[in-house]
C-alpha cells in the first residue's frame, strides 16, 4: 500500500518572529507503527521526532516524511506553510510641526500595517500617556493638538504583538525683540 503523509492541522504563530507555530501530520499506509517523522526547512535544516506533532517552529515552508516498522520511507509532502500575521508597521508617517512657539497645534498622520487588526495605540511622552485609542483597521488617522516633544508611539494588536515608533514633533525658535529707546 502507498506509505503516505497528510498535514492534519496547522497552528500559525500569532506575532511576526514567533516560535510558537505547530504542525500536525499523520501517516497512511506503510506498516505501523511509525517509527520516526522528519521535517525540514530551508532555515534549520532536517530534524527528527517520535512525535507527529512538531512545535515551536517559525514561520517558514515546511517538508515532512516518516519511516515505518519495515524501515520503508513515505513519500514526502513538499511545501507545508506555516505564516504569521507580518510585523506591525507604521506607515506614511507624517509630522506637521507646531506652526509657531508653544502653539500646540503639531500633528500626526500615520496608518498601522499589518499585524492582526484591531490596534490600540497609546502616545507616550516618556512614562506618561498623553492619549489612547483604538483602530479597528488599517486605516490613516491622525493625532492633533501635540506640543513639542520627543513621542513614543506604542501600538499593540488583536494578539497582543507590539511596535514602539519615535516621533519628534518640532517648534520653531521663539521670536525675541529688544527695543533700544533712543531720544
Amino acid at each position: 500500500a502507498q506509505f503516505y503523509l497528510e498535514v492534519i492541522n496547522i497552528n500559525h504563530n500569532l506575532c511576526f518572529g514567533d516560535t510558537s507555530g505547530e504542525i500536525s501530520v499523520a501517516a497512511f499506509g506503510g506498516t505501523p507503527p511509525y517509527i520516526t517523522y522528519f521535517i525540514d526547512d530551508p532555515l534549520n535544516g532536517t530534524a527528527f521526532s517520535d512525535s507527529s506533532v512538531f512545535t515551536g517552529l517559525v514561520e517558514s515552508d515546511y517538508s515532512f516524511w516518516s519511516v515505518d516498522a519495515n524501515d520503508c520511507t513515505s513519500d514526502t509532502l513538499f511545501d507545508v506553510k506555516l505564516g504569521d500575521p507580518g510585523k506591525i508597521y507604521i506607515d506614511s508617517i507624517k509630522v506637521i510641526d507646531l506652526s509657531c512657539f508653544q502653539f500646540d497645534d503639531g500633528k500626526i498622520d500615520l496608518s498601522i500595517l499589518s499585524g492582526s487588526p484591531p490596534y490600540h495605540y497609546q502616545l507616550l511622552e516618556g512614562n506618561i500617556v498623553l492619549l489612547e485609542g483604538d483602530a479597528l483597521d488599517a486605516i490613516l488617522f491622525s493625532i492633533s493638538n501635540l506640543s513639542a516633544s520627543d513621542f513614543t508611539l506604542h501600538i499593540s494588536d488583536a494578539h497582543a504583538c507590539e511596535i514602539d515608533t519615535q516621533i519628534v514633533v518640532n517648534q520653531p525658535d521663539s521670536v525675541f525683540a529688544d527695543f533700544v529707546v533712543t531720544d
